[in-house]
């Protein structure tokens, strides 16, 4: 059976700086006149994990060029030296999703101790700005919508879907928009940053903390750089691949990669930046939630109120997951049996009220991560 995860590549990974040594005068060197910002007010809202990784000179740095490219300046003066440019620029582009008009390579000039910062503009600011309006309000929107439900999981969960089933996974924004959270929200095309920064900055907005984690994932054995986040809920870090969630031909999001260990991830993750993320519980997993994480297995019976529950929610897809190989290995082989499996079937979908057909399912196994994903079909 074809494998339903489809790989997903990140836009942009790499800062490239290039070093501009030609047309430097003394003009260069001017310090900016504009007032200082409020820090709690600009930087209040968000996790700012980036940020904190720096040092107090580093940190005046990272104030000082994001005033600058908010403010589309040509050139801005640092106060650090040239090894720790791309650091501070890596900083503030990971923490500050909404500045999309900036690219990712720049020219410096070295000074020494100071660094001469000139940055790379995609749009205008009269662009930017009118972009900017329009993605808030947009924003605005979906946090409106969100406010209908209670607790950080479920606006986890409420922003998860929404991207899913809103955003389209397209390799042909790959390094030019993709990665922009604004054409992720406004056009509906994205590539995984674009999927992993407006879950970002929707958390963010909703004060809950995150960040942004980069590495590579693995597919048909291929490891390709990629991006997804962090999440704390209830006091804890989990992993949260939204991009892989969203499944192609699939009507359902997938939950498989909402809210999982190091552990459950580094199946088909690796290379993680930062490296040490503490992801350790199950609690607020998604499986763990909707009592289809199976710690141990006798038939499909016992999954049958908890799939009933999800169909109800309109959900056509029930995803259980396994704790153990022999666990998961014997439920597959179970499936064999036609008249246990369906008579688990017959009696989730009878509990659920739907009118949902009951002689024929679709079902994938992955025995990588020891899940089940059955796909009830409508009557």
């Amino acid at each position: 059976m074809k494998k339903f995860l489809k790989f997903l590549l990140l836009a942009t990974f790499c800062v490239v700086a290039v070093l501009a040594v030609n047309n430097i005068s003394s003009d260069d060197e001017e310090t900016s006149t504009r007032p200082p910002i409020n820090f709690e007010q600009e930087f209040g809202w968000k996790s700012m994990y980036y940020y904190n990784q720096l040092n107090e000179t580093e940190k005046s740095a990272y104030v000082e060029m994001y005033s600058s490219v908010k403010n589309f300046e040509e050139k801005c003066t640092l106060l650090i030296e040239k090894e720790a440019l791309s650091e501070v620029f890596t900083a503030v582009l990971y923490d500050n999703p909404e500045i999309f008009w900036i690219k990712t390579d720049y020219k410096y000039y070295d000074y020494g101790k100071k660094v001469i910062f000139k940055p790379n503009y995609a749009y205008s600011q009269e662009d930017a700005t009118n972009y900017t309006n329009t993605l808030n309000a947009k924003i605005t929107d979906i946090l409106n919508q969100a406010s209908r439900v209670n607790g950080d999981y479920e606006k986890e969960l409420f922003f998860h879907d929404y991207i899913c089933k809103n955003v389209v996974y397209d390799m042909s924004t790959y390094g030019t928009v993709g990665a922009s959270v604004y054409n992720t929200l406004i056009n509906g095309t994205a590539v995984c940053e674009g999927y992993a920064r407006t879950m970002q900055i929707l958390l963010d907005k909703s004060g809950i903390y995150n960040y942004l984690v980069i590495g590579d994932g693995v597919a048909d054995g291929e490891a390709e750089p990629h991006m997804w986040n962090i999440v704390k809920i209830n006091n804890q870090n989990y992993h949260l691949d939204v991009t892989w969630d969203d499944l192609e031909n699939s009507t359902d999001p997938s939950y498989i990669y909402f809210n999982v260990t190091d552990e459950d991830i580094s199946v088909d993750h690796i290379n993680f930046s930062p490296s040490d993320n503490n992801c350790y519980s199950i609690f607020d997993n998604y499986s763990m939630k909707n009592n289809t994480y199976a710690y141990s297995f006798n038939n499909f019976s016992q999954f049958a109120d908890a799939s009933s529950k999800i169909l109800k929610r309109g959900n056509n897809t029930v995803e259980i997951r396994f704790k153990n190989e022999s666990d998961y290995n014997r439920a597959k082989n179970s499936m064999n049996d036609n008249a246990n499996f369906f008579a688990y079937v017959n009696s989730t979908v009878k509990k659920s009220g739907r009118k949902l057909d009951t002689d024929s399912i679709d079902y994938y196994c992955s025995d990588e991560l020891k899940y089940i994903r059955i796909i009830f079909k409508e009557g």
